[in-house]
């Protein structure tokens, strides 16, 4: 009975550990996820910035519009006649 008790308890023991080994491990890497997401939410910020959009802007060559013109759809259904 001594015998069966005490593998018991090195089992249950070990069992233990292991967990304690895999939730730390499992910390770690939401740690490191939370450091990702920060560094993320900084670049995002930092490209949505009105001094970044300019440059960009003026990277690519776009103009102001000067005069907008809307176009109106028509005021009934329309379908393809077949």
């Amino acid at each position: 009975m001594t015998i069966a008790l005490g593998f018991a308890y090195i089992w249950q023991v070990n069992a233990g550990a292991t967990a304690g080994f895999t939730l730390n491990a499992l910390e770690q890497e939401i740690e490191v996820k939370q450091m990702e997401q920060d560094r993320l939410d900084v670049t995002v910020a930092r490209l949505q910035s009105i001094d970044s959009v300019s440059t960009r802007v003026q990277m690519l060559g776009l103009i102001e519009v000067e005069q907008v013109e809307y176009v109106t759809a028509g005021q009934g259904s329309v379908a393809i006649n077949r």
